[in-house]
Formats: C-alpha cells, structure tokens, sequence
C-alpha cells in the first residue's frame, strides 16, 4: 500500500475498479483497489447480500400472474380429453351396431340383450350362438356421467344411462346432461 501525503483527486473509471491517485510529489500510480466501509467505531461492515422485499414481491406477483394464466389451460385439457374419449367410444359404439346389423340381415342388436349380442357370439338371429361376435369387449363407458348402461326412454340427455339406444333403429348417442356452453340441453346431444 502506497501512502499518499496529500490526496487531491480520485477519480472512478467506470468501466474498470481502476482509481487514477495523484499525490502530492507528481507522482502518477494507477491501482486496482477495494474500498472497505467502516462504521463510526472503525469496524469493518460487510455488505450483506439478498433480495429486497419489494423484488420478492415482484416475482410473488409475476407468478400469480402465470399461474393465472396456465391453471385454466389445464382443466380445459381435461374437459377436452373427456370429450375426445366420447367421441371415441361413440364412434366405436355405432360401427359395431353397423356390423352387428350387417351380419344379421339388417337387425340392430336388441335392447335387452345389447350387452350379451355384442360382447359375446351369436348366431343369424341374435341368439347365443358361434356364428358372429364378440364386437367389443365391454360396453365403453361415458366419460361425463361415468355409466355403460343403456337407456331407451327416447330422451338424450336425461342422464338415466351412460348411452341412450333406440333398438329400432340401431342410434346409439350419448346420454349424459353434461352443459358447458350454457345453451339449454346437453351438449353431447349432438354427436
């Protein structure tokens, strides 16, 4: 450490830790120093390191503002995967029907015998039998009212069965009462 009488100017280069001292004698020395703070007793402070309350609290709020904004982005994505799945099985659901009334001479599967005709074989009839089948290997299960029952109350979407069945026909639909669009009746009516 040089010892400078008389100090006249230091002066901060701002782009170094560079400090130019000009001392008394004319003589030029260039250093690279560490300012130390001291306290009025003379100790040494150190400088604490750490995070303000009002930077925590601006990362607190940036957070809320993403989670804000991604929660609901993942509920819709349950909501659409359960509709998927519906739209999935009811595909299943009505291409078997189709098949089971191709192999038996355009005859839907009865209402009462519907799970045992198309999970298990049959004959020409729709009798037990070795002829035709099985179709599926359980009847699917409505991912909105979580039932795989028929129903043939001619009502779709009352919620009685997981699917609703006209045996005349072969139709098959959903019949749940889920309504997410907020337009009377149920919105799988449709599909």
């Amino acid at each position: 450490m040089i010892a400078c009488e008389e100090l006249f100017t230091v002066a901060n280069l701002a782009t170094q830790d560079l400090f130019l001292i000009f001392c008394g004698d004319s003589n030029l020395a260039l250093f690279d120093l560490e300012v130390e703070i001291v306290d009025e007793k003379g100790r040494k402070m150190e400088a604490k390191s750490g995070f303000t309350l009002v930077e925590i609290l601006v990362v607190v709020v940036i957070l809320g503002i993403l989670a804000a904004i991604v929660i609901p982005q993942f509920t819709e994505a349950g909501t659409e995967a359960k509709l998927s799945s519906l739209c999935i099985d009811l595909k299943t659901l009505r291409s078997q029907i189709e098949l089971y009334k191709t192999q038996h001479n355009n005859t839907p599967p009865s209402f009462a015998n519907f799970v045992a005709q198309m999970t298990g074989q049959t004959d020409i009839t729709g009798a037990v039998g070795t002829d035709f089948g099985p179709y599926m290997q359980k009847i699917a299960t409505n991912q909105f009212n979580t039932l795989n029952t028929l129903d043939n109350t001619g009502t779709i979407g009352d919620n009685v069965g997981g699917w609703e069945y006209d045996e005349t026909t072969g139709v098959i639909n959903a019949d749940d009462n889920y309504d997410n669009d907020g337009v009377a009746g149920p919105d799988h009516a449709i599909l």
